[in-house]
């Protein structure tokens, strides 16, 4: 570990405090989104549509956000992220209603691909390769230890002060991490007059090409985009789901998305851990199983106690597929196009989830609350064959078949 710690740039360093910030920000967020969506006058349906149009913004923001950091300069795109995360959420506190409410999260959306986008980029960028995926599950766990902390923290607040109140802090968190990472700008290569649409349209379709033509990266993409779907049926409607069925109170939602930090932080060192060493379809397999189980334990519960194991579950999920994706990913990617490879993956990821939101709207009124849950692990499952026989291990590496 000390030899690990001494490969990590000082500058990856210098920022953690600010990534983290915008980490348990977007976390105290995410997590009660839905429910100040509801609280602005939508209902249920009207919370899918508001999701599904955030991820066609979010959609443009991670390729434009990818394409900035590749061509003008990572540190200081990160510090403007930064800067763009705390406008766009003071925004989210002052929305009268919630169609204005999406175009404040729109501004936060932009200026979160962009931070992210760029500090992962420089990251892994100047790690060694057989290292891509602790550094990766490091940044997973530092968010999680950030939304541990954050998310039942938001769920006192939002008892306390309101969710205007709620948001008006999160703002402040963006701001703080912006004050800290202004000092790394200096000495970093800052070119905007390198931005140009000729440019853009000529990586994207370089990397769209990538994404497209067959191989590994193809895989990643499909396979990625079929488990994003999955998860975006349900993941939106976790916090109605908490309030209306389950009859829980703010904090004890909060405290949720706490205990469900606390299983990522465990088991995301595992999942950086097993990409490395047995090949990434071995984690991305595991949690595909486990995802139908943490659906079915889920819908099935009646207690904080129930609801907290299914979450465990549920984040033991994500920290399994991960670092091993995006191992992959940093693999099959030169470092000069590292930032545009990632921003468009998510934004075709967001794309091809798109849909998820409506659908699990549709669901929960013509079905069942509980159906939007149990498609996502039936999805989850029918992603664990093709990943298994599509992925192979070749020494420490996992490679694809080229189509």
């Amino acid at each position: 570990m000390t030899a690990f710690w001494r490969v990590i740039p000082i500058k990856v360093k210098l920022l953690a405090p600010s990534f983290l910030l915008l980490v348990m920000g977007e976390a105290m967020s995410m997590g009660f989104l839905a429910l100040y969506v509801q609280h602005l006058g939508a209902a249920v349906d009207q919370v899918g549509v508001f999701f599904a149009v955030n991820m066609g913004a979010a959609a443009a923001a991670w390729v434009l956000g990818g394409w900035v950091s590749d061509s003008a300069g990572r540190i200081p795109t990160a510090v403007l992220g930064l800067g763009l995360a705390a406008v766009g959420y003071a925004g989210s506190a002052l929305s009268p209603a919630w169609p204005v409410l999406w175009l404040s999260s729109t501004l936060s959306t932009f200026g979160l691909a962009a931070a992210s986008l760029s500090y992962l980029a420089y990251a892994t960028a100047h790690t060694p390769e057989a290292m891509r995926g602790r550094i990766t599950s490091l940044f997973g766990a530092g968010g999680g230890l950030a939304a541990m902390i954050g998310v039942p923290l938001a769920g006192w607040l939002t008892e306390q002060v309101g969710f205007r109140g709620l948001y008006g802090v999160i703002a402040g968190l963006a701001a703080t991490g912006l004050v800290l990472a202004l000092p790394q700008w200096r000495g970093e290569r800052w070119s905007p007059g390198d931005l140009d649409l000729a440019g853009l349209k000529a990586s994207v379709g370089g990397v769209w090409g990538l994404l497209t033509m067959g191989g590994m990266v193809t895989w990643v993409f499909l396979l990625d985009g079929a488990r994003d779907l999955g998860f975006s049926v349900s993941e939106q409607f976790i916090p109605v789901y908490y309030r209306e069925v389950g009859h829980l109170t703010l904090t004890e939602v909060g405290l949720l998305g706490g205990v469900a930090t606390v299983g990522a932080i465990v088991m995301t060192p595992v999942g950086g851990w097993l990409a490395d060493r047995w090949g990434e379809r071995v984690g991305i397999a595991i949690a595909a199983v486990l995802g139908l189980v943490s659906m079915v334990v889920f819908v099935s519960a009646s207690s904080l106690g129930g609801f907290a194991l299914a979450v465990v579950i549920l984040a033991s999920v994500k920290a399994f597929m991960d670092p091993a994706f995006l191992s992959v990913l940093t693999k099959a990617t030169p470092a000069d196009r590292l930032g545009l490879v990632l921003g468009l993956t998510g934004t075709a990821l967001s794309v091809l989830a798109t849909p998820g939101p409506v659908l699990g709207g549709l669901l929960w009124n013509a079905v069942a609350p509980a159906a939007p849950f149990l498609t996502t692990g039936v999805i989850m499952l029918l992603v664990a064959a093709p990943v298994w026989f599509t992925f192979r291990r070749v020494g420490q590496r996992a490679t694809l078949p080229q189509a």
